[in-house]
């Protein structure tokens, strides 16, 4: 409430939830803590293609989505789903 910065708050708020990414995943929690700062925090209030660029290739939403499992001509669709 007293914050000189709530919109940007609501904003990492809003964008957190969006773009969810599960701690408790894999190596998620070591993950989350740096995603927040280098991607939500980053662009909570840029544009949006950039936030999507960013989150695209954040370590944390890569081990999300499983990107390790992408294969040559069967490509994970993960992030599209997450996406719409």
């Amino acid at each position: 409430v007293y914050s000189r910065h709530q919109l940007r708050e609501r904003m990492c708020d809003f964008w957190t939830n969006h773009f969810h990414i599960y701690a408790h995943k894999n190596y998620g929690t070591y993950y989350k803590v740096g995603d927040e700062t280098a991607v939500i925090r980053r662009h909570a209030l840029g544009k949006f293609p950039e936030l999507l660029k960013a989150s695209a290739q954040s370590p944390a939403m890569l081990n999300y989505l499983d990107n390790s499992q992408n294969k040559r001509g069967r490509p994970n669709e993960n992030y599209a789903r997450e996406l719409m």
